[in-house]
């Protein structure tokens, strides 16, 4: 269980606390810390089970609303959540945050939108519930000061290719 939480705090931790802004730190290896946040978040897609309409429909299909994670919040955040997830060509382009910011704790908050590839933005839930260890420990972890990398916007959505427009609630994702 220790290794896991290391590994998960490395990968966080890779990922957290990055405003636009502010210079990249250079790791010994010689990678940026936003060359590794790149590629921690190419990773966090990869493996997500949704990353196109046709794969939510069929994760939908299949009884997704019906188990963990999507089972943490209520019936009406998670048609607005699921209603508000738009995608182009690239994958994911944006999705409301606010009912899981308002009725998750973090480590929830975290599994639900690793199902997008998109927990490295739990850095955005300012008022998700801190309730167990692992909720303190990502808290933390996203609250430590690192550079700036995300090209990730917190109340803006994704209304048409290229174009973030203001949105409380909502998160526009780089790639729309």
């Amino acid at each position: 269980m220790k290794m896991i939480h290391g590994v998960f705090s490395a990968l966080v931790l890779a990922t957290s606390s990055m405003l636009p802004g502010t210079a990249a730190a250079q790791t010994d290896d010689g990678w940026s810390i936003c060359s590794n946040q790149v590629v921690v978040e190419a990773l966090n897609f990869s493996v997500a089970p949704i990353k196109s309409e046709a794969e939510l429909k069929a994760y939908l299909r299949d009884g997704g609303t019906k188990k963990a994670p999507l089972s943490y919040l209520s019936k009406g955040a998670q048609q607005r959540f699921l209603r508000s997830i738009t995608f182009n060509e690239t994958g994911v382009t944006g999705y409301r945050f606010d009912d899981i910011e308002a009725e998750l704790t973090l480590s929830q908050a975290y599994a639900v939108l690793a199902l997008i590839g998109d927990q490295h933005n739990i850095k955005f839930l300012e008022n998700a519930r801190l309730e167990t260890d692992l909720d303190h420990e990502l808290y933390r972890i996203i609250k430590s000061p690192s550079p700036a990398c995300s090209g990730d916007y917190k109340h803006y959505s994704c209304t048409r290719p290229a174009n973030c427009d203001p949105r409380t609630g909502s998160i526009c994702k780089s790639n729309c």
